[in-house]
Order: structure tokens, then sequence, then C-alpha cells
């Protein structure tokens, strides 16, 4: 398709893409785990921080790889998203704390390395062996494997966070956007931060925001009105 060869098949059948259209949120036991493990060692530093942006920003793949230092407005904890999957995607999310510290420390390291210029990619690309910010990278897939698969395992090789070992970078966005709707935060407000989402995932997350307002009302039911349920009986 990127190099617009397709014209050169007669005939061809789309291949049934069986990925699911819903992620799989991870439980919170499983984030601790999954970041403690990526911030112990400094060459999985940009996977780390990227996650961050996926996991407590909502925010996808292509928008981190595409993220310029002219996005980031520190000052006001501001990011400006003008690359994403549609025009729908484009917003300007508020960065929590851990956001604004990751980001910081990353902007560290590029000032270090000259690299942290507004035109600059804060992910940029290796190109011969060598960093390229005006360049974005084209991902981080095999550190995220390293780390998902250390992060499944003891120091004895037993698995204990199974899901671990087959989570895919984009549910990190979906862990986001459960949180969220689990807090019971409105549509809205979901989208503006993390960008447009289909009315097959927002039927989704409002079953979620259900079944927390489910536990919440269960929470509130007064254990001494009980015994009496049998006047409420008589007075209905």
């Amino acid at each position: 398709k990127h190099a617009g060869l397709w014209y050169r098949f007669a005939d061809y059948r789309a291949i049934r893409n069986n990925r699911p259209a819903i992620g799989r949120a991870l439980t919170s036991e499983e984030q601790a785990r999954l970041f403690e493990v990526a911030q112990s060692r400094s060459d999985w530093h940009n996977a780390f921080t990227a996650g961050v942006l996926g996991a407590f920003c909502g925010m996808r793949g292509c928008e981190i790889k595409a993220l310029q230092w002219k996005d980031v407005d520190f000052a006001a904890g501001v990011l400006d998203i003008r690359h994403s999957k549609t025009p729908a995607g484009w917003r300007a999310p508020t960065l929590n704390s851990i956001c604004k510290e990751s980001l910081a420390a990353l902007r560290a390291k590029a000032i270090v390395a000259d690299h942290a210029r507004p035109e600059h990619y804060l992910f940029p690309a290796t190109v011969k062996g060598k960093l390229d910010p005006s360049s974005p990278a084209k991902g981080w897939r095999s550190a995220w494997r390293s780390m998902r698969r250390e992060a499944a395992t003891s120091d004895e090789g037993e698995v204990i966070y199974p899901n671990l070992l087959t989570v895919r970078f984009h549910d990190l966005r979906h862990t986001a956007i459960t949180v969220m709707a689990e807090a019971g935060l409105p549509d809205q407000t979901i989208m503006a931060q993390v960008g447009h989402i289909s009315p097959e995932m927002i039927k989704h997350y409002s079953h979620i925001r259900r079944q927390a307002l489910n536990a919440a009302a269960a929470v509130l039911e007064p254990s001494f009105l009980k015994s009496q349920s049998r006047t409420l009986e008589m007075i209905n």
C-alpha cells in the first residue's frame, strides 16, 4: 500500500482482521509491575516514556512517535497533538505529574545530545547507528517485547503475570480510557483527553461506568434498613 503497488494484483482477497476491536485493560498490579521493570534499564528509557504517555495520558503510538518538542508546553502542562490517526484525534490533553516528570527527564537527555530544538522529535530515529532528531523513530517494538517478557516472569523464570506476555502497546491507551470511565468521567471529557472514540468503544466504556455505578450503589446501601424489607413491601 505504501509503495502504491496494489494495481499489479488483478484479484486478491483481504485477510480477515482477527485482532480485537477493543483492547485489554491492565490491572493496577500489572501496571505497577510493567513500569517497575521498564525503569530498571537505561536502554529502555524511551520505551518507558512512551509507555507512560500511553497509559497515563491515553496517547496512541502514532501520536507519540510524531511528537516534537514544540508540541510540549511544560509551563501549562499541555500537549499539542496535531498528528493523529484522523483529524478527530487532534487535541490538547493535560499532562499529569508523572507524564511531565518523564518528559522532563527525556528532555534533559535531549539537551545533552543537542536534540532539543523545537522541530526535533522527542523519539528520534536511528540512522546508520546514530540518532537523527529530525526524523521520528519507527517504534520501540524490541524494547517493548523485552520489557513485557521480563515483567511477566519472576527472577526464577516462572510466569507470574501471564497477561503481560501478550499485552499490546495500544492496550495502554485502552487502560487509560478504562480508568477514566471507571471514575465516572463523561464521554466528552474522555475524548478531550484521548481523542475520538468509536461508537462501539463508547458503548463498551459506558458499560464499564455502569459497573462502577452499580458497585457504588452497593456500597451506599444501608445495612440497618435490610430488616425493614417487609415494611417497605407493605408500603408499596
